[in-house]
Order: structure tokens, then sequence, then C-alpha cells
């Protein structure tokens, strides 16, 4: 019984972490698609998403009134509700900057939550680039 009472306790989120994009129709058919189809396969998470562009995060709050958060905003609301357990997957490409910097502030947070995992962009490996060309 301990162990479902531990289960219960537990709270899973998987955070989408992206550059960002000013452009609504690339926003919709690229990151809200990537965001929606993590949604349909882990049902029992909650989501949440970031970006990590200031540029763009300020650039659509100011010309659209969209308010995206960014990592540290969206550590701190998973925090705020409640979550335990955290995924990051990242949509880069590549390691560079973007991705350095979502780490660094991810794992700012580190002792905040039980367990945090952080995904690695599409070309990490040898391995992944290989798979990218095959494709």
């Amino acid at each position: 019984m301990l162990k479902k009472d531990i289960m219960d306790k537990i709270k899973r989120a998987i955070l989408v972490v992206s550059f960002g994009t000013s452009y609504e129709e690339t926003r919709k058919k690229n990151i809200e698609r990537i965001e929606e189809d993590i949604r349909q396969m882990y049902p029992g998470f909650c989501h949440y998403r970031a970006w990590t562009s200031g540029r763009i995060i300020r650039k659509l709050f100011q010309r659209d009134g969209i308010r995206i958060p960014d990592v540290r905003d969206a550590m701190e609301q998973m925090e705020a509700d409640g979550i335990t357990e955290v995924i990051v997957q990242p949509t880069h490409v590549i390691n560079g900057i973007e991705n350095e910097k979502m780490t660094e502030d991810i794992l700012a947070y580190r002792d905040h939550f039980s367990k945090i995992i952080i995904g690695t962009p599409l070309l990490t490996t040898e391995e992944d680039r290989n798979h990218v060309i095959q494709v």
C-alpha cells in the first residue's frame, strides 16, 4: 500500500523547450505540432512549454499579446504546480548556445525536483547524423 501512496504523490511533467518563432504558421506547423504529438504519446504527464529566445518571447508579447515562458519561468511554474519529476525535451537541432543556456537554467532547479531528465538535440551524436542522412 505504501508504494501506491508514493506513486500518487509523484507528479510527472514533460517540458518541451524550443528556440521559438515569431511566425504563426511556422509555430503551428512545427512547435505546436511537436508539443501535441508529445501530449498524445504521454497522456499521463503534465505538459509545459518554454522558449529560449528572449527576443522572440518579447516580440510575440509586444506584437500579439502572446506570453510564452522562458525556461526559468516554466521551471518555477512546474514547482508551483507540485511537479516532482521533469523530463525536458528540447526541439533544438544541434548542441549550441541556446541548448547550453537551457541546460544551465534547468540545472539551477535540480534541488527543487526529485528527478530531472534532459533530452538531447536532434543531431547530438554521429549516429544521429547518420540516421538523419538515411531518412
